[in-house]
């Protein structure tokens, strides 16, 4: 994971291969077997906070913001 500055670990994913990272311009999801990743949602504010439900099921994006969104990223069975 290189070319775009920083990353923030965010946490791993039930499998213990996967894991959750924010860059400075994207929440991406980590294989740290290969080093491939994939971005799962762009982001424009440095102040996020990852973290996940306790099965992992659910990752929860914080920013202060007046104004709200809520995402929902769910595994699908199998897909890490």
């Amino acid at each position: 994971m290189s070319g775009t500055g920083f990353w923030t670990f965010g946490g791993w994913l039930g499998d213990s291969r996967h894991f959750i990272a924010r860059g400075a311009e994207e929440i991406a999801l980590v294989d740290a077997e290969t080093g491939n990743w994939r971005e799962l949602l762009p982001i424009r504010a440095q102040e996020q906070a990852l973290s996940f439900s306790r099965d992992t099921m659910t990752l929860l994006v914080e920013t202060a913001s007046a104004d709200g969104d809520i995402w929902i990223f769910e595994t699908a069975e199998g897909d890490g």
